[in-house]
């Protein structure tokens, strides 16, 4: 749901779910690109990168905050379609204390024309993640972002500074 709308910034509030659903948002974006965005949430911030505007063409699933705020992966499929092997992820790192309910935290999600994924800490250029999916790029790949927010009672509070639609 959108709940503003700046000249640059976009808003939008997701509210949790049990069963990992998510809402497409912005408009698609074209290779390469650098997604730069605020959450504010208390763990499982989710983002999904999909070719088309369904769950199953989603290539890459990013937790932020997942397994009560204690770290961050890559997945390569969505959680959610009973096919994904939700054992592989390419990506993960524990640190505690990602996301937070009290006051918006920056990342950025960047995807190359050579098809390497990385999702980073705003302002910080070194990468927290990143996955070489240079078997899914192809030529003028646009990827839809979805978002959502799972667990019990967590909403999520989502600014994106770009591609808004």
């Amino acid at each position: 749901m959108i709940v503003n709308n700046a000249p640059e910034d976009c808003s939008f509030v997701t509210e949790a779910t049990r069963d990992r659903r998510f809402e497409f948002i912005l408009n698609p974006l074209v290779t390469p690109f650098r997604l730069s965005f605020d959450v504010k949430a208390p763990s499982r911030a989710m983002i999904l990168l999909a070719s088309e505007r369904t769950s199953g063409s989603v290539f890459a699933e990013i937790a932020i905050g997942y397994g009560n705020n204690q770290g961050a992966f890559i997945r390569t499929c969505y959680s959610g379609d009973p096919n994904c092997d939700k054992n592989y992820k390419p990506d993960t790192i524990g640190i505690m204390g990602l996301v937070s309910s009290e006051e918006f935290r920056a990342f950025w999600v960047a995807f190359s024309k050579e098809g390497v994924l990385t999702v980073g800490k705003g302002g910080k250029d070194a990468s927290l993640l990143e996955w070489d999916a240079g078997w899914y790029i192809r030529e003028y790949l646009e990827v839809h972002v979805g978002i959502g927010t799972f667990g019990d009672g967590e909403r999520g509070d989502w600014v994106f500074h770009a591609f808004c639609e």
